[in-house]
């Protein structure tokens, strides 16, 4: 069984300032951990909203709508809408 584990953006993160000490230490024991029991199957991070794409599709026919980002912070940016 594999997970995901997705930490939610800040203000700060979407900016790219840095991570504070404690967190980064925090992240990284955590993360030897899993790699330690062999639980940890790769490590890598999103990029901020600012480099991404909104594609956004008409319910019938039509071209589908292109936003390029950066997102409020307060949006959910990670979306999936099937029908």
């Amino acid at each position: 069984m594999r997970f995901l584990l997705i930490v939610k953006a800040t203000e700060y993160s979407e900016a790219g300032l840095a991570d504070g000490k404690d967190y980064r230490e925090a992240m990284i024991s955590y993360k030897k951990s899993l790699a330690k029991k062999g639980a940890l199957l790769a490590d890598e991070e999103l990029q901020p909203n600012l480099t991404g794409l909104r594609i956004m599709y008409p319910k019938k026919g039509g071209k589908p709508q292109l936003l390029a980002g950066p997102f409020p912070v307060n949006q959910d940016l990670i979306m999936c809408d099937i029908e």
